[in-house]
């Protein structure tokens, strides 16, 4: 059984180091951000409270906290997330990261292993389609190749001010990178940044 979590953030929130030893799971302006979209989702029955965690979505990867919701659609959920928060001090700074998890029946445990593909804006050639035309066609172009392998889906995909990214979850990280660099390897999609990985079942 697959779940939808949605993981909802502000870059460079993240409590300090003595704050994280002291236990401290999420900044105020998180936990503000969270008092506001967490009882119009669950009263919605758009998404479900998970709790705070942390991850390296953010740009270059720096590790923000986290807000972990379980949703039954995707863009239904991002797309109320973002009209709560227009017109409020948050508008604009929200960004979120989709992630599929393989839920066992047995024991309920969701774990969740994806990579994050990036481009960097500035290495798209120029004389090409924009950054999010090449994300799409180089999303396509990988999503094939994972899938004919039987070794990846599609989890997400984002935009940032200097970046493109998307991502898959995969049953083996090497595998499915190998895929990944095999598919794109002499063609205009051969200048990925960084392939990341994420393993919740490390957490």
């Amino acid at each position: 059984m697959q779940i939808k979590n949605l993981f909802v953030f502000i870059p460079g929130e993240i409590p300090n180091i003595a704050q994280q030893l002291q236990g401290v799971k999420a900044t105020p302006r998180i936990e503000k951000l969270i008092n506001l979209i967490k009882p119009k989702l669950e009263r919605s029955g758009k998404g479900e409270w998970r709790g705070f965690g942390m991850g390296g979505f953010d740009v270059n990867y720096a590790v923000v906290v986290i807000a972990k919701f379980e949703v039954d659609d995707f863009d239904i959920a991002e797309s109320a997330i973002m009209d709560w928060v227009a017109d409020t001090e948050f508008d604009g700074q929200v960004r979120t990261y989709q992630c599929l998890d393989d839920r066992d029946e047995n024991d309920g445990v969701a774990l969740c292993k994806s990579i994050e593909i990036c481009y960097d804006i500035s290495a798209i050639p120029t004389d090409g389609p924009d950054p999010l035309d090449f994300r799409n066609a180089a999303m396509v172009i990988i999503e094939a190749a994972l899938e004919n392998a039987d070794a990846g889906e599609w989890a997400g995909a984002e935009s940032g001010a200097n970046e493109v990214n998307f991502g898959f979850d995969v049953d083996d990280f090497e595998t499915a990178e190998k895929i990944v660099r095999d598919a794109v390897k002499g063609t205009p999609y051969d200048c990925i940044r960084k392939i990341t990985r994420y393993d919740s079942s490390d957490h």
